[in-house]
């Protein structure tokens, strides 16, 4: 992982994979080595971009892999927090974010529905 470079994951993995898929005894593995392939991927993209559009995270993830897929893992892992990012659709983007980003805009979504759940309980 010394000379890891996101960019480039993908086109180096992908030739050892089908190699992978095609053994009989190893291709059973090849799912979870493309998940962890992925994954790391999106770790490694969350430390060197702030911003990054769909299409170009699906060149970089590779053109093998669906975007559902990805989307799915990065919901599960986002849940599990080993990621953390969020996909914007109507901007054709996923946004990295840290972890204390994500708790301050969660505590100020808080306060604000606690403020106006106090305002609706005084009118009632």
């Amino acid at each position: 992982e010394v000379l890891f470079h996101p960019l480039e994951l993908s086109s180096k993995l992908l030739p050892l994979l089908k190699a992978i898929e095609t053994h009989p005894g190893l291709g059973q593995y090849c799912g979870a080595l493309r998940t962890i392939i992925l994954l790391r991927t999106l770790q490694q993209c969350s430390q060197v971009y702030d911003t990054l559009r769909i299409d170009r995270l699906m060149t970089i993830v590779g053109n093998d892999i669906h975007f559902p897929y990805v989307e799915q893992l990065i919901v599960k892992e986002v849940k599990k927090k080993n990621l953390f990012m969020r996909i914007d659709h109507e901007r054709n983007a996923v946004f990295f974010t840290e972890e204390a980003v994500e708790s301050t805009r969660m505590r100020r979504q808080l306060t604000v529905l606690s403020h106006r759940l106090h305002e609706a309980v005084n009118m009632i």
